[in-house]
């Protein structure tokens, strides 16, 4: 694949994730119910992805809930899954 496909691969994929809108960072704690330090260190570690409009972060809607039900327990599951530290 050439890297101008590639890129328009990821630019598709990228549009894709904010079809739902973005949250602001202290939108993204409330949903999450979590600090807005928690946050940034979550988009540090690159387990929330994010973009920077106008020098403010960012954080797609869609990888909220994605990341939310990462965490939920598994039917089944002996251990809670845990957020990074």
């Amino acid at each position: 694949m050439s890297k101008r496909a590639e890129t328009e691969m990821e630019t598709a994929v990228a549009l894709e994730d904010c079809s739902d809108g973005l949250a602001t960072v202290a939108e993204a704690g409330e949903f999450l119910s979590l600090s807005r330090a928690k946050i940034y260190a979550l988009m540090n570690d690159g387990a929330l992805p994010f973009c920077i409009i106008g020098g403010s972060r960012r954080i797609p809607r869609r990888a909220l809930r994605t990341f939310a039900e990462g965490c939920l327990a598994k039917p089944g599951a002996l251990a809670r899954q845990r957020i990074p530290r």
